[in-house]
């Protein structure tokens, strides 16, 4: 894996940090993809695009790879060009930044890089502490958007794994603008749609109808203490937007799940709760714990999806996982769906 360093130079000589980002070598990955490398655009035989030879994907998952990687590892340097200007004064831009690392390293991985060349950050000058901010929070928005186009995309979509992954990135960047701004917890969410099959394996689809279950029985637990413990109004109103979020999701997959052709599971009468939920502190961690379950649930029906407009649901639900488990936690995850969740210890 690239080795993701920081290293500092004599303030004399240059106050600045250079950040060992592998944007190169995915630019010589995306270049080889979009122009047929060594290798035939054509079908291999087996109804798959040929993959390239540097990477092993697909051309057009390389593609996207690449293109991703350069746009996260050029926004990586200008946050910690910002950081390097600022410090403690845009101290709400280390974890964009160290999100960002996990989300290139990840995208490396993906695309079989192992080094890049270094990639010098270069913002602009006579920026504002708050400014910084403000654009990072911009950027961030514009990035989730461009690595969830491929996903989406109706002549070339990409494979299933690079789409959880391309997914993945797009929501933790929709989280980290969310909590640079303060409004973690409301995102809004799509309206479920009519009964359009999913193109999702039923399996997928019943984990997630499980999860759903259990998602709306904890909130039920997440709103009662929070309510009982006298937390602000603003707590409770998050706590029933999530509740019903995760109603219309469960409602939702019982559709797909027989439009799908299968019988959706029942749920429980009651779930387990991780830990004990006593008090208003416990409840937030308990609503987190539950958005980044649900948040690998989703992460495989974008992985499963043979649609777009499934693919476009599931990347939705994913992302507004990742900026409700952000506004319980204050923290944005790097890899919703992908990474573990949290300890509940």
């Amino acid at each position: 894996m690239l080795r993701l360093m920081v290293a500092t130079w004599s303030r004399r000589r240059s106050a600045r940090h250079v950040v060992a980002l592998g944007a190169g070598a995915a630019l010589v990955l995306c270049s080889a993809a979009c122009t047929g490398g060594s290798t035939s655009p054509t079908d291999t035989g087996t109804g798959s695009p040929s993959p390239t030879a540097s990477s092993g994907l697909a051309r057009t998952d390389a593609q996207a790879v690449g293109r991703t990687t350069i746009r996260e590892a050029k926004l990586a340097a200008t946050v910690q060009g910002d950081l390097d200007r600022f410090g403690r004064r845009v101290a709400a831009l280390r974890p964009v930044v160290a999100a960002l690392y996990a989300h290139v390293a990840a995208l490396q991985r993906a695309a079989g890089v192992e080094e890049g060349p270094l990639l010098s950050p270069t913002p602009p000058p006579a920026v504002t502490p708050a400014g910084a901010v403000r654009r990072t929070a911009l950027a961030l928005d514009a990035a989730a958007l461009a690595a969830a186009r491929p996903t989406v995309d109706q002549l070339a979509p990409v494979g299933g794994p690079v789409a959880g992954l391309l997914a993945s990135v797009a929501a933790s960047d929709t989280a980290l603008a969310a909590v640079l701004r303060g409004t973690g917890g409301g995102a809004p969410t799509a309206g479920p749609a009519a009964t359009a099959p999913t193109g999702s394996s039923v399996d997928a689809l019943q984990a997630a109808l499980t999860g759903e279950y259990a998602a709306v029985y904890a909130y039920g637990v997440v709103g009662g203490q929070l309510a009982a413990h006298g937390a602000p109004t603003s707590e409770l109103d998050q706590a029933r937007s999530g509740l019903d979020t995760h109603v219309q999701r469960r409602d939702r997959l019982i559709v797909m799940i027989q439009a799908a052709g299968g019988a959706a599971d029942p749920g429980a009468g009651g779930y387990a709760l991780a830990f004990p939920v006593d008090s208003a502190a416990s409840a937030r961690r308990l609503a987190g714990l539950v958005e980044a379950r649900c948040a690998g649930n989703y992460a495989q029906l974008v992985v499963g999806a043979r649609q777009p407009a499934a693919r476009r649901e599931s990347v939705s639900w994913l992302r507004d996982a990742a900026v409700r488990q952000s506004g319980w936690t204050a923290v944005a995850p790097a890899l919703p769906g992908l990474q573990p969740p949290p300890p509940t210890s």
